[in-house]
């Protein structure tokens, strides 16, 4: 007769299956996912560096025409025209080397275009200036110093606009890790380990615990258990449970 792959059961896996599963093994799963969720936790506090973010936000400004003080919607058009390439600029090596120079900072050039981010606010004549540091203080100073220096920068090497800061950077805050995050992801993938672990065990268990298992693979009923018996040294004997025997149609 051809092994029906039920792993003995009396049908298939079914969620009443899983909730018993999770019923019969909830110390374990508790106690796994309290464990994974103290590690996280430790080690995003302890061994991970928690990265700051500061930001500060700057519009452009179009420099009025000689015959005219209004500001006309092809003006408008060209200074969101270029937002994208004042964004460019901001993270030139020019504006990098000045920032580095008056900030003293230990980081190479490349490495501080790294920890930069410009964003132009949709449909506006806005630029975000973001920076990532492991220094909230440090953070803050670099944005705060790009404000300083892009615009003298730009107004010495470009015509027709000007950077004005809006408002400036203040002590990042923390963005990444999140302990709270962490923990809560590592609490859930240990109580996730041990039920898939309980399933699996479940499934390729190929005992038979139960008349009902042997009803359902081979058709038959039992008739009776025979129990099992030990004899130990001296001929005495004594039975510690039974097994399955004398099964007919």
């Amino acid at each position: 007769m051809e092994r029906n792959h039920l792993s003995l059961k009396t049908g298939p896996f079914e969620m009443r299956d899983i909730f018993a599963i999770v019923a019969n093994n909830l110390l374990k799963i508790l106690i796994v996912a309290i464990v994974f969720g103290i590690v996280a936790f430790v080690l995003t506090t302890r061994f991970i560096a928690t990265v700051y973010q500061a930001e500060a936000t700057v519009a452009l400004k179009i420099s009025e025409s000689a015959d005219s003080k209004k500001i006309t919607y092809s003006d408008l058009l060209l200074t969101q025209q270029l937002v994208e390439t004042y964004s460019i600029i901001l993270k030139s090596d020019e504006v990098m080397q000045e920032v580095k120079d008056h900030l003293t900072l230990p980081y190479s050039i490349d490495s501080l275009k790294n920890k930069i981010t410009t964003t132009g606010l949709k449909n506006t004549q806005v630029l975000k200036i973001s920076v990532q540091d492991n220094d909230p203080n440090k953070a803050k100073n670099i944005v705060n110093q790009i404000l300083l220096d892009a615009p003298k920068i730009i107004n010495k090497n470009f015509e027709g606009a000007s950077l004005v800061a809006i408002n400036s950077a203040k002590d990042g805050v923390p963005i990444y890790p999140s302990p709270l995050i962490n923990t809560l992801i590592s609490i859930l993938l240990g109580a996730a380990l041990v039920i898939l672990i309980e399933i699996l065990k479940e499934y390729l268990d190929d005992t038979i615990k139960s008349d009902e298992q042997i009803k359902h693979m081979f058709g038959i009923s039992v008739l009776g258990l025979l129990p099992e018996i030990n004899l130990d040294k001296q001929g005495d004997s004594g039975a510690n449970g039974s097994s399955y025997g004398g099964a007919g149609k």
